[in-house]
């Protein structure tokens, strides 16, 4: 086990996601983000540690990640790459100044549905929902707030 060589840093990972996103990979996407909150369900309380040992997955021996001895639970850094982490999924970003909101959601499969709630946009407040369609394997998204004032951008996928 190695402090910088293999191991996975959820921080790191989440801006990668963030730069995939923004470049089409939504596939990757979902994978890398399925793949470390599939990881946090090993750890206390489902929280991300600072690093974790980057080992080969073994379903059959049924081996764990591990985490690396000198890594920091809670760690800030970790804590706030969930929040990048969905934020990626749901293809969610605000420009407040403009009052525009951009969204290209994907949910993973191991995800039907998700909430943001109490969204502010200047004097607005929104409240978002997304839903995974099976078997298109595409992601609708309804707002339960008056929009009116507030462009909704959805770029071509």
């Amino acid at each position: 086990m190695s402090y910088r060589n293999g191991s996975v840093w959820p921080h790191d990972n989440s801006l990668i996601v963030a730069g995939m996103k923004r470049y089409g990979y939504h596939w990757e996407v979902e994978e890398i983000t399925s793949q470390l909150f599939d990881a946090s369900a090993f750890f206390n309380y489902n929280r991300l540690p600072e690093l974790f040992g980057g080992f080969y997955r073994d379903r059959e021996a049924y081996s764990i990640p591990a985490v690396h001895p000198a890594s920091c639970s809670p760690q800030a850094s970790a804590a706030g790459s969930v929040f990048l982490l969905v934020q990626s999924m749901l293809g969610l970003q605000v420009d407040a100044a403009a009052r525009r909101i951009y969204l290209s959601p994907r949910l993973p499969d191991w995800l039907q549905h998700a909430s943001v709630q109490n969204l502010r946009i200047g004097e607005k407040t929104l409240n978002l929902h997304f839903d995974r369609r099976i078997p298109e394997e595409d992601t609708r998204f309804q707002i339960s707030q008056n929009v009116a004032g507030v462009e909704v951008v959805i770029p071509p996928r």
